[in-house]
């Protein structure tokens, strides 16, 4: 059982800070008429984001107290090919039920903020939904979904980590330890997210080796989390995707059963991306399954990775 941890003071919040960019929704390129897409055939100008999601409650936890949501689309016509996509992760926390509460409410309020907020008025009307910048509306999303938390599961918790895709563009709002991947199809991956855990923390300062960490008894407690007092400082992220092949966002009941060789291995071997989501649970099932279990692979379309 995941435990919370008194917020600690945060050294390393110019790490996230430097990442903030402020953008408009919808980047301005990805609107305009691009030469480049005139070239393509009608197949390639429709592709989205391939998408698999697989969860499983572990071997030894009877309930799954994690929550997912996975939407991906596109809008092309004459002027523009835009791939959407919104997914999220959050693995709750708090016993008797309060942390599948916690999970499925910061879910459902994120989802329904980007899509009111981001989405819907652009597939309704085809105009900008709004000139807050990316980073602030899921900056809103924690918050909102936080607030939400307080009032219907008092006492619970959970992780929150949120991956907004337009285009080539990806945009993260992220709280506590689950993780954001980026993968090359060379099989190089690179986690975009930083746990907000104790352990994690004593590793940043040195006080804990790697080896010690893996091990250590209070690897499971956060100081940052929803559903505590003092609302989520959130870490947000706007990267490029040209690089990278797929976007993994999992529970840490997989990245901590697994190393990150076997993760990239399975998901860059498999074409399939539901398969290698699917493939990921068993795996991690089969080193033992000690916690609730989720992944959420995306295939990127007319990658370039090297």
């Amino acid at each position: 059982m995941r435990k919370l941890f008194r917020r600690l003071p945060d050294r390393n919040k110019k790490w996230a800070a430097a990442e903030e960019v402020p953008t408009l929704p919808i980047p301005k390129e990805a609107l305009e008429k691009d030469t480049e897409l005139q070239d393509q055939s009608a197949e390639s100008l429709t592709a989205a984001f391939l998408v698999g999601c697989a969860q499983s409650p572990g071997k030894v936890r009877e309930q799954n107290e994690d929550a997912l949501f996975s939407l991906s689309t596109v809008i092309a016509n004459d002027n523009y090919h835009l791939p959407l996509g919104v997914f999220i992760v959050a693995d709750g926390m708090g016993g008797h039920n309060q942390g599948e509460v916690a999970s499925k409410v910061a879910v459902r309020v994120s989802a329904r903020l980007i899509l009111q907020v981001l989405f819907l008025p652009l597939l309704v009307a085809q105009t900008q939904p709004t000139q807050l910048p990316i980073q602030d509306v899921l900056k809103n999303c924690v918050l909102e979904a936080h607030q939400a938390i307080l009032n219907e599961a008092p006492g619970s918790g959970t992780t929150l980590s949120i991956a907004v895709m337009l285009y080539n563009n990806l945009y993260t709002s992220h709280v506590g330890d689950s993780r954001v991947y980026l993968i090359r199809s060379t099989g190089r991956l690179k986690a975009i997210t930083r746990d907000h855990s104790l352990v994690n923390r004593m590793l940043e300062l040195g006080k804990l080796t790697p080896e010690e960490a893996e091990h250590h008894p209070q690897r499971n407690v956060l100081y940052r989390a929803l559903g505590q007092k003092t609302p989520p400082e959130p870490e947000l992220r706007r990267m490029t995707l040209e690089d990278y092949s797929h976007v993994l966002l999992c529970s840490d009941g997989l990245w901590g059963s697994m190393t990150e060789d076997e993760i990239a291995k399975v998901v860059t071997s498999i074409d399939s991306p539901q398969t290698a989501a699917q493939k990921l649970i068993e795996e991690a099932n089969a080193h033992g399954g000690q916690d609730n279990i989720t992944s959420i692979v995306i295939k990127l379309p007319r990658n370039t990775s090297a």
